[in-house]
């Protein structure tokens, strides 16, 4: 299936190279993956453990130095992934061109990226416009004007589009036995919540040994694990959103 075309801007050039920018901005940021979110919730947390657990670590490091730790921590949490997202971008002017060759973007500094119309694998048309290769990539910024948005949308598509699959990923169908196994998995995990985070607390007020602070920590790592799922159904939705080259066609 071929997307309808995109029509070309009024009073522009439609051939030619198409330079756009510059841009100003903060460029060559790194990509939001697992790692960030680890660098997160692990600080995060620590530091809400070492709460629950304060009169323990007082014992050990002396009065007061568990408050320490927490804020400590909560700072690592809020600063650590804006620091490793921002620590190798720069701050500028860039610009992108288009030529027949291929697509080339002029970071503030250091050397330009270009990427090959060959090269290109996959490339998604969001907010962002990236086309990515095994070498290269190349991110047209969610930030520019509509009308060069446009305009870039409609080179790539022209460029490219008798070598992409462009219909959209099937979404599987669920079938019985995967809808049974969907319950048997969320009746596991609601009885092992209420059984971690709610079973120590009950435990202690029978009499038995103060370990309600488990169910608070447990509480604490299920809030984790919900945010991380989420994370998760987040990166599947948008790995849809790729549209990926066509396989060549055998030789005979």
């Amino acid at each position: 299936m071929t997307p309808p075309a995109i029509a070309a801007e009024p009073d522009r050039p439609t051939t030619g190279p198409l330079v756009v920018g510059p841009v100003r901005g903060f460029w060559q940021t790194r990509d939001p993956g697992g790692w960030i979110w680890g660098a997160l919730y692990t600080p995060l947390a620590a530091a809400l453990a070492v709460d629950q657990l304060n009169r323990q670590v007082d014992d050990h490091l002396g009065i007061g130095m568990s408050v320490v730790l927490v804020r400590l921590l909560i700072t690592a949490a809020a600063v650590g992934p804006m620091l490793l997202i921002l620590g190798s971008s720069s701050w500028g002017e860039a610009r992108w061109r288009i030529d027949d060759q291929g697509v080339s973007f002029a970071p503030p500094k250091g050397e330009p990226t270009f990427l090959a119309w060959p090269d290109v694998e996959q490339l998604k048309l969001a907010d962002a416009i990236i086309l990515r290769g095994r070498a290269a990539r190349v991110t047209f910024s969610s930030t520019l004007p509509e009308p060069d948005r446009r305009e870039v949308a409609r080179r790539i598509h022209e460029r490219l589009e008798a070598d992409f699959d462009w219909e959209p990923r099937p979404i599987p169908r669920r079938t019985v036995g995967g809808f049974i196994r969907l319950l048997t998995t969320e009746a596991t995990l609601l009885t092992a919540f209420v059984a971690t985070t709610f079973g120590p607390a009950v435990i202690q007020q029978a009499g038995g040994p103060p370990i309600a602070w488990i169910g608070r920590i447990a509480f604490i790592v299920w809030l984790i694990l919900l945010a991380a799922s989420f994370v998760t159904r987040h990166k599947r939705a948008e790995d849809r959103r790729w549209i990926s080259r066509r396989p060549a066609a055998p030789s005979l």
